[in-house]
């Protein structure tokens, strides 16, 4: 099999934040998406391209087939879709492909997500395990607020200092969405103890 690149996953060479970047990957960081999407969107994409000689060029049914695989969980064919669905969105902007194969295709239907939430004996338990058992006194912080504010990790990693106060949390969340949420008084307690101003922000409120 070939490993010469793909017409339309040619690589840009020097352009930055560094070389070796493909056209597709330069369309989603444009269009607000994070490293480790732009990685796994590249990934699949190249899978699927490398499964079909005519990639860009396929029909329907090749997506169609290709997303209807045996061993894969809903949520995974949903994620596939999305993928594809990017791409060839790109694709079409960039006159790559005349026709898009998956104009009419329906979006794989993933179940909804049911809440399983700790109980407080269970949340007590954690944040004392987090605390005194880890050797890390971050640990502890970071799961506060998760806890109290269900922030991610990475938006918990973005958090500084001057983005919170008793009022309110500034939150960067995925895709570069920013909000701001009620701070529970855990947090508050934990944020008087910890540097009011932390390293640069992209904080910029509106």
């Amino acid at each position: 099999m070939s490993t010469q690149p793909l017409r339309s996953l040619s690589l840009v060479p020097e352009r930055p934040p560094g070389p070796g970047l493909t056209d597709f990957a330069l369309w989603l960081r444009a269009n607000g998406c994070s490293e480790r999407t732009i990685e796994s969107r590249l990934n699949h994409v190249e899978h699927f391209a490398r499964a079909h000689p005519s990639f860009p060029h396929v029909r329907p049914m090749h997506v169609t087939a290709w997303l209807g695989r045996e061993g894969f969980s809903p949520w995974s064919r949903a994620t596939f879709y999305g993928h594809l669905r990017s791409y060839f969105t790109f694709a079409m902007e960039n006159d790559i492909i005349d026709v898009d194969p998956m104009a009419r295709m329906r979006r794989p239907h993933a179940p909804q997500g049911k809440p399983r939430p700790l109980t407080p004996e269970q949340v007590d338990l954690l944040l004392t395990a987090t605390s005194a058992g880890t050797g890390n006194a971050n640990v502890g912080a970071w799961m506060t607020l998760a806890l109290y504010a269900g922030l991610r990790a990475h938006e918990i990693a973005k958090i500084r200092g001057e983005d919170v106060d008793q009022v309110s949390i500034y939150v960067l969340g995925k895709g570069g969405t920013a909000a701001e949420i009620p701070t529970h008084p855990a947090i508050w307690a934990l944020a008087l103890n910890r540097p009011q101003i932390g390293r640069a922000s992209c904080r910029e409120r509106v």
